[in-house]
């Protein structure tokens, strides 16, 4: 629900702005309290079918079939995986241009262990860019040639911080939250 009303306002953001003959960068990034697997499947039977979510410790726990919870939850699809064989996911925005925003947060170290939640074995900070009313030579061409992936953690930190017993405590300590900084580099 939290993810459809963001997309709601980042349309609605986008269609003043191309209302009004002006152009934007989009730059979207923060906790998600999703993993891109719920992204791209909500949170219904596909989501709990992915190979990663069952892979998750502590292991997610299927809500109760025909539960008030499973009716709101299992929704449609809010992202898309690039069709450019990069693993990046689009959040779709039908206002922005090419449709979505494109996911630049794809740290290697946290992709590899599949953390960036303290204590749990999951991704759900994300990092996304996109842009409105940008033709390519205005706007240094699409969110791929402007915005890039950026290493903020190291191997080791992601892994002390998927660890179930200790990760909250350690992460908390280095970082002061429970959940692993990801950043992108923009040329802007």
């Amino acid at each position: 629900m939290q993810i459809r009303c963001l997309q709601e306002e980042i349309g609605g953001l986008c269609e003043q702005l191309r209302s009004r003959g002006l152009s934007a960068k989009l730059l979207l990034g923060g906790d998600f309290n999703a993993m891109r697997e719920e992204l791209l499947h909500g949170n219904g039977d596909a989501f709990f079918g992915c190979a990663a979510v069952a892979a998750t410790q502590p292991p997610w726990k299927k809500p109760i079939s025909g539960s008030e919870v499973t009716a709101a939850s299992a929704g449609a699809a809010s992202c898309r995986m690039a069709d450019d064989g990069s693993g990046a996911l689009e959040l779709l925005c039908p206002q922005a241009d090419g449709g979505a925003l494109r996911e630049v947060s794809q740290p290697d170290a946290a992709m590899a262990v599949g953390c960036t939640r303290a204590g749990k074995s999951i991704v759900i900070d994300f990092i996304f860019c996109g842009s409105v009313g940008c033709e390519a030579e205005l706007c240094g061409g699409g969110a791929e040639q402007w915005a890039s992936t950026r290493e903020a953690v190291s191997a080791e930190q992601v892994r002390r911080a998927a660890d179930a017993s200790s990760g909250i405590y350690a992460n908390v300590l280095e970082f002061g939250s429970d959940h692993l900084p990801v950043a992108c580099e923009l040329r802007l």
